[in-house]
């Protein structure tokens, strides 16, 4: 049950699903959301304020604080180095297996396309990428699957022969030539569809030869 929550969290505020941008010990708020809380308690919580204050400002607080530090450094250095290295591979592992999640290679299609619009026109992100539309990964997901063709499945979801991608059925490019920037018309769902690589590509170098 430990496994499973570790390699899968879904942020409860904006559906962020990389686990890169959680906190380990945290699997439903991403560090971005439980800054912005942590940030609106400071504002709004007086007696909050007050203890962290108190707590952080304490002559004692501070000399201890710095008394471990410098006590532990070349100890945590060091067992910091004995993990990364004792776990990479079982990271790496555990990091494609996440990363082949249907949910989560949804939500990477999405912040790629909010990323490759945004760049096209040259407007600046602001938002999580999941607020540029109006569906989440997970609708995302059911949607795709519900066009799969047959021998289509998130297994063989990628680039090359036998595989499959997520596909517009109206070029972005054709879009950005029209005028049109907005995020959200450019990739709504019924736009979005999974074609075969060899087919997608051949879609691409006809748009390209027409344009």
């Amino acid at each position: 049950m430990s496994s499973f929550k570790k390699d899968n969290k879904i942020c409860k505020h904006c559906g962020e699903t990389n686990v890169s941008l959680f906190y380990s010990s945290k699997n439903n708020i991403c560090k971005s959301c439980l800054s912005k809380q942590r940030a609106e308690r400071w504002e709004n919580d007086k007696g909050y304020r007050d203890r962290k204050k108190i707590r952080s400002s304490s002559n004692e607080y501070k000399k201890k604080a710095s008394e471990y530090h410098f006590k532990n450094r070349d100890r945590r250095l060091r067992l910091q180095k004995e993990y990364h290295s004792r776990t990479y591979h079982l990271r790496k592992h555990k990091q494609r297996e996440y990363e082949r999640q249907p949910h989560v290679a949804a939500a990477r299609f999405i912040r790629q396309q909010v990323h490759r619009v945004l760049e096209k026109v040259g407007t600046k992100k602001e938002l999580h990428s999941v607020e540029y539309v109006d569906y989440t990964p997970i609708e995302l997901k059911e949607h795709i699957e519900s066009l799969f063709q047959p021998g289509m499945s998130w297994g063989n979801h990628g680039m090359g022969t036998g595989k499959w991608q997520i596909d517009h059925k109206k070029e972005v490019a054709q879009y950005i030539k029209e005028g049109i920037t907005d995020v959200n018309i450019i990739n709504r769902l019924d736009n979005l569809q999974p074609l075969w690589t060899e087919e997608h590509s051949q879609k691409t170098a006809d748009f390209i030869r027409q344009n």
